[in-house]
């Protein structure tokens, strides 16, 4: 059987990787950012670890938001659960960059950063092997893996920019400036 996948197929299922791994990545950049705001009474180094905490809270979950996704993809469609993906992916990065620090709301916004991560983890848990299949499915057979490359750098690609964009924010952003807001723009 002749498959054939389009560009414009290739490139959305890249698109939805780079953007996926951007967000996923850029709470990692930011850690510093993000642990001033949300663990003040910490120590430097205290604060980082917990933060790192909250960061793995997002790996906990990938797994079981991979096999979630992957027996939804497998009943709905691959593309319809990567769409649902990259939403959640986009909606928890939103939380994080609105909410309020823990000098405002308190624990909640400790509670809040744990939940937006995990539903980061949830979400990211499918979406690359996701875009593997739809990758590998839609390829004819003597291009399959170099089709499915593309997905492999398209979730690099999403991390470079992620540096990319924190690494712009604090070269024009005072270190202040960026501990106030520019994490949260950056996100």
């Amino acid at each position: 059987m002749y498959k054939d996948i389009s560009p414009k197929n290739v490139i959305f299922a890249g698109l939805a990787t780079s953007v996926e791994y951007f967000d996923f990545a850029l709470f990692a950049y930011v850690t510093v950012f993000i642990s001033a705001a949300f663990f003040p009474d910490s120590n430097s180094t205290v604060a980082t670890i917990k933060t790192f905490g909250m960061f793995a809270a997002g790996y906990l979950m990938r797994p079981i938001g991979g096999i979630f996704f992957g027996n939804l993809g497998d009943k709905v469609g691959r593309k319809k659960v990567l769409i649902i993906t990259v939403a959640l992916m986009a909606i928890s990065t939103a939380i994080i960059a609105f909410t309020p620090s823990y000098q405002q709301i308190g624990i909640v916004s400790v509670l809040l950063i744990i939940f937006a991560r995990m539903i980061q983890g949830f979400s990211i848990g499918s979406e690359y092997n996701g875009v593997l299949a739809i990758l590998s499915e839609q390829a004819p057979d003597n291009k399959r893996g170099l089709i499915t490359a593309f997905g492999t750098f398209f979730s690099g690609f999403g991390v470079f920019l992620g540096t990319v964009v924190v690494f712009l924010f604090s070269s024009f952003l005072s270190e202040s400036q960026m501990h106030l807001y520019g994490w949260r723009y950056a996100l």
